[in-house]
């Protein structure tokens, strides 16, 4: 017979029982009669008793065995979430208002981890535990996904079962009880000037010529800098300003950085012979591409990369991964790199950089407005050394 107690400021009967996976929780069973109450806690004993054998074959049985156990006891419709069910309703939430990139970053994590679920996925959504959780960064970790891809691939389970805790369908969060694996080995190198001079000359002409002065420029991302738009320019004031695609969708805050000379005669010269409209892309045609896959621009720039004789200095993680030192993120580091060089504030350097904490920023040097145009007016220009040993 399971046990029924009161709990202060609340009406309803609350029971303990043994998990599937040998834990002892709590849980409410909303029913102020007790002999009601205790239906829903047999209930939910011969559920975990069910799962506890490894998730029956039909794991649809134990939802249905639940479900009218506490529709027979309460006399109203009940319906029990299972994982498949909650993620599936999940996406179809983040679509409104989420950008195409990150639902396609959003949905293999979703498929891969109810995969990794096996037929527990069609199971009760309380019935995953951060075992679970720590199953799926381990299987993706010996996949040789790199530790920070799995890192970003917990943030999103966390989210997703943050809006099931909200709605009062499971008591604890199990994604946020996993160790999330440690990512400092594998942080990107910066380039040199000459080698940001190589490659400028490889494409030079064409539209990664422009991405990668933007990059080096105003250290945004690849992402952003594909995307950029000819209404994020303002050529008279001298003034780039977007929103980056990692800033928190609530704040939606625009980040406006002042261009230096150089990339002012680039932009100057590619507006000139693109004479667009200002709702078109600096870069037609890679603004078209998704950032990572197989197709992607992450990848298209590691090919620039070799034909400019660039090294991707390779690293093998502990885990035995191998990985890019460096890759178009590199310039980014090059440009936090150069200023630091240059004498210019840290303070300056995350107005440009676009970094909100000094420990952020910490990880990219590497050894008012007024004050950034002249930090800017300090970087080099790429271009002359590659260009002068023609």
């Amino acid at each position: 017979m399971p046990r029924l107690f009161l709990q202060p400021r609340s009406p309803f009967w609350f029971t303990d029982f043994t998990t599937s996976d040998g834990l002892r929780v709590r849980k409410s069973t909303k029913e102020t009669n007790k002999k009601k109450a205790e239906q829903v806690a047999i209930a939910f004993e011969d559920a975990e008793k069910e799962l506890s054998s490894g998730v029956p074959p039909d794991a649809t049985h134990t939802v249905k065995m639940i479900r009218r156990s506490v529709e027979r006891v309460s006399g109203r419709k009940v319906e029990l979430v299972t994982v498949e069910g909650h993620f599936k309703t999940w996406l179809a939430r983040k679509e409104k208002g989420t950008k195409k990139a990150t639902m396609d970053r959003y949905r293999p994590v979703s498929r891969i981890f109810l995969s990794s679920l096996g037929r527990k996925a069609q199971g009760p959504l309380s019935s995953v535990t951060p075992s679970d959780i720590q199953a799926y960064a381990d299987l993706r970790l010996a996949q040789k996904v790199s530790p920070q891809t799995v890192r970003i691939d917990i943030k999103i389970l966390t989210d997703a079962f943050k809006r099931a805790l909200v709605a009062g369908e499971i008591e604890k969060n199990p994604a946020l009880l996993v160790d999330v694996p440690d990512s400092a080995s594998e942080e990107k190198k910066p380039f040199t000037v000459a080698e940001v001079g190589s490659l400028l000359e490889k494409a030079r002409g064409g539209e990664w010529e422009t991405l990668i002065l933007l990059a080096f420029y105003t250290g945004c991302r690849l992402g952003d800098a594909s995307r950029m738009k000819w209404e994020n320019v303002n050529l008279e004031e001298r003034l780039l300003s977007w929103v980056p695609e990692k800033t928190n969708r609530k704040r939606k805050a625009a980040h406006v950085v002042p261009i230096p000379e150089a990339l002012v005669e680039h932009l100057t010269k590619l507006n000139e012979r693109q004479k667009p409209a200002k709702s078109a892309f600096l870069s037609p045609v890679l603004s078209g591409m998704q950032v990572s896959g197989c197709k992607g621009l992450s990848l298209a720039f590691g090919v620039l990369m070799r034909e400019a004789g660039v090294d991707t200095a390779t690293v093998i993680s502990k885990a035995g991964r191998k990985f890019s030192g460096k890759s178009f993120h590199s310039l980014r580091h090059t440009a936090a790199t150069e200023l630091y060089k240059q004498g210019v504030s840290a303070e300056d350097r995350m107005g440009i950089l676009g970094h909100t904490t000094p420990d952020i920023h910490s990880g990219y040097t590497h050894q008012g407005e007024k004050d950034i145009r002249k930090a800017l007016a300090k970087l080099p220009d790429p271009r002359k050394p590659a260009r002068q040993s023609r």
